[in-house]
């Protein structure tokens, strides 16, 4: 789990403080169940290479919609975030 803050922040037990990477993006709107999330990295990584990219290491999800134990999960949406370079 990630959220932006505004400066420095102290590691507490299992909290810890990270950055992501900045630069270029591939992103995918994922529409849907968690269950699928595989499938979409899939097709996020099959079109990084048809476009002559080469992904790196540090990938992420953005959760757009905030999940609920009675949300239908077809109304989920989730961003898949990839850093890459030329």
């Amino acid at each position: 789990v990630g959220f932006p803050t505004a400066g420095s922040i102290a590691a507490d037990g299992d909290v810890v403080s990270g950055v992501l990477p900045g630069g270029r993006v591939a992103r995918l709107a994922h529409e849907g169940s968690f269950d699928e999330l595989a499938s979409s990295w899939q097709l996020l990584a099959d079109w990084i290479e048809a476009h002559g990219l080469r992904p790196g290491a540090d990938l992420w999800e953005v959760y757009v919609t905030e999940p609920s134990p009675d949300m239908n999960p077809a109304d989920l949406r989730t961003q898949l975030n990839w850093p890459v370079s030329a």
